[in-house]
């Protein structure tokens, strides 16, 4: 069973109030007791949110759920995706997006391939005003570029880095379960990026599949579609399995021998998908002291000791150069609303 975070159903309960909708309503319909939509931390069935953006689409009648002032009419999405699923490769689709927006209101969806040495970047813009004050849509469709790639070539890639042009939000964490990466934000555009080699992947899915898809969204937006293939995702699982059960991580030539991969291909993959086994072993690390830290009242020397550090400082030396606090200052800064950016 798939479940995500509550805050969206608050981010479109506060959206649905500031446009004159019935909130009681839409969540009558969806399914979902009015608690959730007065809360930030909890989670909920991901089926029960996509219950909700559907209803809000039926109500509204706009692709953009009315957060956007000039509206987009329910069904261009289908129709931009029919066109984009005519290319033969990922770098043509993205191409063939970027085309269909010229021709599309409103002004402000844009999409952008750029290609440089090994490294292919997608730049979107969509809505981001006032009627926008969480970034649902730079959220969503971000989202939807990516995913979008991976159902139609059947394939999980992995991001290298994703970037937003606002601050970092509260609900920050959440942005690992959509991008499955670092994300950076007050950037001066809104992005990602990936291995070029991608570019070159063959469509693979057929029109009737997309009418499918298409019924289901956002299902496969917050559900990832395609197979499994990265070799990060592989290492960072093993990773995890090992620090859940001891808190220790095997030699990097081990690993490899439990994944069935030869160091060398392992090393390569992941430097094509933008990490490194280091970076990995930090991630999961940080990911543990961020939980621990936001979610317990664990001395800071407690902590440390659970995630393999021999004294505090050690932990406060890594935890600053993971994220830019000490220990001491995330779970202040946590405790009074703020937010920080992890720097991995």
């Amino acid at each position: 069973m798939s479940i995500t975070t509550t805050h969206y159903v608050s981010a479109l309960a506060r959206h649905a109030r500031r446009i004159g909708l019935d909130v009681e309503v839409l969540l009558e319909n969806a399914r979902i007791p009015l608690k959730y939509a007065q809360t930030d931390n909890a989670l909920i069935r991901t089926e029960r949110l996509v219950a909700l953006i559907q209803s809000i689409w039926e109500v509204t009648d706009h692709e953009t759920m009315g957060f956007d002032p000039e509206p987009l009419q329910r069904g261009m999405w289908a129709l931009c995706s029919e066109f984009m699923l005519g290319a033969e490769t990922l770098g043509e689709m993205y191409q063939r997006g970027a085309r269909a927006l010229q021709f599309l209101p409103p002004d402000s969806l844009q999409l952008k391939l750029r290609q440089s040495g090994e490294t292919a970047t997608i730049e979107y813009e969509n809505y981001a005003g006032e009627r926008d004050p969480d970034h649902f849509l730079n959220e969503f469709m971000g989202a939807r570029w990516y995913r979008f790639a991976c159902w139609a070539i059947d394939e999980q890639f992995t991001l290298q880095k994703v970037w937003m042009n606002y601050p970092a939000p509260p609900h920050e964490w959440t942005y690992e379960q959509l991008f499955q990466c670092d994300v950076n934000f007050d950037q001066a555009t809104c992005g990602f990026s990936f291995n070029t080699k991608y570019l070159s992947k063959p469509l693979v899915r057929t029109h009737q599949e997309l009418q499918l898809w298409l019924q289901d969204t956002p299902t496969d937006l917050l559900n990832m579609p395609g197979r499994e293939t990265s070799v990060s995702s592989r290492v960072k699982a093993e990773l995890l399995r090992q620090f859940t059960r001891e808190t220790m991580f095997s030699t990097f030539e081990r690993l490899c021998e439990s994944l069935h991969m030869s160091p060398q291909a392992t090393r390569r993959r992941l430097s094509e998908e933008g990490t490194s086994f280091q970076k990995l072993k930090d991630s999961v690390r940080c990911d543990r002291a961020c939980q621990l830290l936001s979610n317990s009242d664990l001395p800071i020397h407690l902590i440390a000791q659970r995630i393999g550090f021999s004294e505090p400082a050690a932990l406060n030396r890594a935890f600053k150069k993971w994220t830019g606090q000490t220990p001491a200052q995330y779970r202040e800064r946590k405790s009074t609303g703020s937010s920080v950016t992890a720097r991995l």
